[in-house]
């Protein structure tokens, strides 16, 4: 669920059901945070991929019309 960066290296986020965040608290696991994410704000990064000649050459016929 999350790619490395381009130097190979990724983040420990990983997810779970509400179910396993129960379990973690009713044995009181506490080196470990949840982070409910109906409640978060998730940050999409773009990657601007370029486009072929010929999808270039028909975004011009599209401009055109």
């Amino acid at each position: 669920m999350s790619n490395p960066d381009d130097e190979g290296h990724s983040t420990m986020h990983r997810f779970c059901s509400q179910n396993v965040v129960n379990l973690f608290q009713k044995e009181k696991i506490k080196n470990i945070n949840f982070e409910n994410l109906n409640e978060s704000t998730l940050a999409i990064e773009l990657h601007q991929i370029p486009l072929t000649d010929k999808q270039k050459s028909e975004m011009e016929k599209l401009d055109t019309n």
